[in-house]
């Protein structure tokens, strides 16, 4: 009886720490990978310290740029878009997307999380759900990009909180979100535990 309670126990909580362990790790491991993430200058993403990764951020950078102004200008035809920069001239303040803001590290944590997840079915649906997800977490870094710009234009004063904070944790929300959608939909034993 005793075993079959602590089972009972561990399959209740193993979904759900195996993903704060991945999101963990996945932190850990980026910051190990690249040492100048946390730099708020444009310093290209250097693997280890020591090999440029542009090729692989620059093209998920400018793709992001272009998304965030078409919004942006549509909002305000005052802005303009110079490279990786967005402002609205004669304001003094520029919003510059950087590679550590493209969001290649929340999709890789996704990726790992439901690469790594249970399923009850065979895992032929993670091929189409983690596209979606990656498709769904880029929305939301172009939404997050346009409101940061517009908080810097009309509201700087609140930009650090916004970006550092509040729309940070909501980005690793959605990856739960997309994660829980996951385990609602194709984890038996996931559904058996929240019914």
């Amino acid at each position: 009886m005793k075993k079959s309670k602590q089972k009972i126990i561990f399959n209740a909580i193993y979904d759900p720490l195996l993903f704060v362990i991945i999101v963990v790790l996945g932190h850990i491991a980026w910051q190990i990978m690249f040492i100048n993430d946390n730099l708020n200058i444009d310093t290209p993403p250097l693997l280890f310290g020591k090999y440029d990764c542009s090729y692989i951020f620059n093209p998920i950078k400018q793709l992001l740029v272009n998304q965030k102004y078409y919004i942006l200008h549509a909002i305000n035809s005052s802005y303009v878009c110079q490279e990786d920069m967005i402002f609205i001239p004669n304001k003094g303040l520029i919003s510059k997307t950087i590679w550590g803001c493209v969001g290649v590290k929340q999709a890789l944590i996704f990726i790992v999380a439901i690469g790594t997840a249970r399923s009850t079915h065979t895992h032929i649906h993670k091929l189409w759900f983690i596209p979606l997800g990656i498709i769904i977490l880029h929305c939301y870094n172009v939404l997050r990009s346009v409101i940061c710009t517009l908080t810097l234009t009309f509201n700087p004063q609140y930009f650090n909180l916004l970006h550092d904070n509040i729309l940070k944790l909501l980005y690793y929300v959605v990856i739960f979100v997309l994660w829980y959608w996951w385990q609602k939909q194709f984890n038996l034993k996931f559904k058996l535990k929240t019914h």
